[in-house]
């Protein structure tokens, strides 16, 4: 009675909403037994309706076919028809026995297959994009990433390029890596120049200009430019030993102008007593001297042979004694 009923209850025009009734039905039918079936007396009258259903499949897997056959080709179809491809399924959901009254199943699924390809493509160009750091903090050891990702965008269709939402991050971080690159080129020249310096043990005087040059190069930097410059420690180890050469250098330059002075005395030969002044005014001068300085001193023996003979010369020299009476 129960299915005698539920036919009774079916729709005069039958659609396509209507098959899970059907189907049901038929198999609560097919579970009654033989004499129980014959009590059904509206069978018939169902089997007209699964006809009717049948028949309006038919027209719809037709439709299917139609609408299948106008999909571009499997190597023609793009992402700008996703739309239309995935609407083709809500024409009918087939039965697994009515997919091979489909003639271009195959048609169908090779493009469906074809649009997930597409579509997984954009996904992992997305994806590489969003792994990429934001521009505040992108660095030199990014560029072969950016570079990368940029590889792979520009392998994709122009179809699937329409897909990839990100894609300014990528062009903006390009761009900032163009002045990143600038300032990182100029920074290895920098390097280079310090690499070419004398180590600390090698360095001469001489090398000041190199050190100097080195340096004055390195202050012209940008800020971000100096971050890229690795060997700054090194630059910086040898002005503070070209400091110790400057300070030698120095004492050394005294040290000459003390020669200098000694020698403009006379000889030994000419000295008098009349140049006991000038030759104590040397002696001070000398004496002045850091210690430092007189280690580079090379004539002192010269000075110290005209002392001890401006000595002689004093002793052997007469002189005048007065006395005042009237004290």
């Amino acid at each position: 009675e129960e299915i005698i009923k539920l036919i009774d209850d079916l729709p005069k025009e039958i659609t396509l909403e209507d098959k899970a009734i059907l189907d049901n039905i038929q198999w609560l039918y097919d579970d009654l037994s033989e004499s129980e079936k014959e009590e059904v007396t509206n069978y018939k009258q169902f089997l007209k309706k699964k006809e009717e259903l049948k028949e309006i499949r038919l027209e719809k897997i037709e439709e299917l076919i139609q609408a299948i056959d106008d999909l571009p080709s499997v190597d023609e179809i793009t992402l700008r028809d996703e739309e239309q491809v995935y609407r083709i399924p809500e024409i009918i959901l087939l039965d697994y026995d009515e997919i091979k009254l489909v003639t271009n199943y195959n048609k169908f699924t090779q493009i469906v297959e074809k649009i997930y390809n597409l579509l997984l493509e954009v996904e992992l160009v997305k994806l590489s994009i969003s792994y990429l750091p934001e521009k505040e903090l992108l660095t030199i050891d990014d560029k072969v990433k950016v570079e990368e990702t940029r590889s792979l965008y520009d392998a994709l269709r122009e179809d699937q390029k329409e897909r990839v939402e990100n894609y300014n991050k990528l062009v903006e971080l390009e761009n900032k890596l163009v002045t990143i690159n600038k300032a990182y080129e100029s920074a290895q020249v920098v390097v280079e120049l310090i690499s070419n310096l004398p180590s600390v043990n090698n360095l001469t005087y001489e090398d000041k200009s190199l050190v100097t040059n080195a340096r004055f190069k390195y202050n012209l930097l940008s800020a971000v430019a100096k971050t890229y410059v690795t060997n700054l420690d090194v630059l910086e180890a040898v002005e503070a030993k070209m400091k110790e050469l400057e300070t030698i250098e120095r004492y050394k330059a005294n040290a000459l102008k003390m020669d200098e002075l000694i020698l403009s005395l006379p000889s030994i030969n000419e000295l008098t007593y009349n140049d006991r002044d000038l030759l104590n005014e040397v002696k001070d001068a000398y004496e002045s001297l850091l210690e430092e300085e007189k280690v580079f001193v090379t004539k002192l023996n010269v000075l110290n042979s005209l002392l001890d003979k401006m000595e002689e010369i004093i002793n052997i020299t007469p002189y005048e004694v007065y006395v005042n009476l009237n004290g």
